[in-house]
């Protein structure tokens, strides 16, 4: 004899719709009343092919932040891939100064933040991302962060600055965001590191915070011309195209 919702309901003494939410897992049921459909259910021998054991599936909410650079996106793109592969679920929320969307992920039940962002994020559950290498920090990561790497952004400008000045460069400027963390530590770096530092008192006349576009790159480019840069360090691939397209502009020779 075939059991049918209808038997079920009649023998638990609830709607059809209660059934439902109750085989379905979905809406709210008094536990009393789940228990009297599933009791029914077990009496019954009411089974089904659709009718399985819950399974676990983790959600991780994968961040990418505010005007990502292109490296960023290539950590997002590989990490979230791995993580599928590996039965885990993903959302993929922006994150930045409004931390909505990954909150409303988290609501939803993720368990972990993964984001490669320098920005400090204090989240209800544990965060991992990235922070400056060499950056000496004035307080510890929220107590739910894990730093998965340090980028040594230290190093990176200090190979720019020995190249330039191998080449006979002295007045290097530096193109960077005009907003985000990530701007903010490349130009405390460039204040500190470069090399007329001890001779050049206005070296914030060489950096040029734009937006991270290629008309930013363009005004950057004749902004800094203009103060006499002979060379300059450019955060973004956006601007550096806008640079090459300066520089063009005022009939110079773009470097390879």
């Amino acid at each position: 004899m075939t059991v049918t919702v209808e038997d079920i309901a009649a023998r638990a003494g609830v709607s059809l719709s209660t059934v439902s939410r109750v085989l379905n897992d979905r809406g709210v049921v008094a536990p009393a009343t789940a228990d009297r459909v599933k009791e029914a259910m077990r009496e019954l021998g009411y089974t089904r092919s659709t009718l399985l054991e819950k399974t676990v599936h983790p959600l991780v909410a994968v961040c990418a932040p505010a005007r990502p650079e292109h490296w960023q996106l290539d950590v997002l793109n590989r990490v979230d891939v791995a993580l599928q592969r590996s039965g885990v679920l993903t959302a993929t929320p922006s994150i930045g100064a409004d931390l909505s969307e990954v909150e409303a992920v988290v609501a939803a039940g993720a368990s972990l933040v993964l984001t490669p962002t320098f920005t400090p994020v204090d989240l209800p559950v544990p965060v991992v991302r990235f922070a400056e290498a060499a950056r000496d920090s004035t307080r510890e990561p929220y107590p739910g962060e894990t730093i998965a790497a340090r980028i040594d952004l230290a190093g990176g400008l200090t190979l720019a600055f020995d190249h330039l000045l191998a080449i006979g460069h002295r007045r290097i400027g530096l193109i960077c965001n005009d907003s985000g963390v990530l701007a903010d530590q490349l130009r405390a770096r460039f204040l500190a590191d470069h090399p007329m530092a001890r001779f050049h008192d206005g070296l914030e006349d060489w950096i040029a915070p734009v937006p991270k576009s290629f008309a930013g790159g363009i005004d950057a480019a004749l902004r800094l011309k203009d103060r006499t840069c002979t060379a300059v360090i450019v955060q973004s691939g956006l601007q550096l195209y806008g640079v090459f397209h300066g520089i063009r502009q005022r009939g110079l020779v773009v470097p390879r």
